[in-house]
């Protein structure tokens, strides 16, 4: 989980867009839909950094392939963008 201290090496690390996998069904419509949970974990395998799954913000519910951006709120008054790709898988 990360404090304060912890902002500039995860602003750091997370320029690189975190792919996330889904099961894909008709016009590339996934089944359900993308969860902070699997944001976390994603960015957790691909590059080693522990995120809270509460601190992670979705704009919208991810229904779909393609690319999106989520924030992960460090405080109230400080927010990280993280670029995410919703792919087959």
């Amino acid at each position: 989980i990360y404090t304060g201290e912890d902002t500039l090496s995860l602003h750091d690390a997370l320029p690189i867009s975190i792919k996330v996998g889904a099961k894909v069904g008709a016009s590339d419509k996934i089944f359900g839909s993308i969860t902070n949970v699997q944001l976390a974990e994603a960015i957790k395998k691909q590059i080693g950094l522990v995120v809270d799954r509460k601190k992670i913000v979705l704009p919208e519910e991810v229904k779909t392939l393609g690319n999106f951006t989520a924030h992960i709120a460090l405080d109230k008054d400080h927010n990280i963008p993280v670029n995410f790709e919703v792919i087959e898988g």
